[in-house]
């Protein structure tokens, strides 16, 4: 991705944000989940947030088609949460600015999210 259109893609994602399409809540489990499937409790205690709050967002989230959320094997009354490939195409500008300054881990993290929303690993 050029930087010209990282940084429109950035200044569209954070337009997004001043609209209130997406709160800074939802943003932040969607970079979380970019990186990692796990559990509403999970996501609740790595961003010292109320489980409800997280539910609440995993279900508008969920609506939107940016997250996915499946029982828990075994444990029906617990989301497992993972990011979709429009989730992962709605954070990918600024996951890409973050991943600027780790380069150790963009394949890695890119890898990962490729193989779980299906877009493949050409990054």
């Amino acid at each position: 991705m050029s930087s010209g259109s990282a940084e429109e893609a950035l200044d569209a994602l954070l337009a997004t944000l001043q609209r209130g399409d997406l709160s800074s809540l939802e943003l932040r489990m969607l970079l979380w989940l970019a990186d990692r499937v796990g559990t509403q409790s999970e996501l609740a205690d790595a961003l010292d947030v109320s489980r409800g709050a997280i539910g609440r967002a995993a279900r508008r989230l969920s609506m939107r088609g940016l997250i996915g959320r499946r029982f828990d094997r075994g444990r029906r009354s617990r989301f497992v949460l993972s990011i979709t490939s429009t989730g992962l195409l709605a954070v990918a500008p600024l996951v890409e600015r973050i991943m600027d300054a780790h380069p150790a881990r963009r394949s890695d993290v890119w890898q990962r999210a490729a193989r779980r929303s299906g877009l493949g690993a050409n990054r």
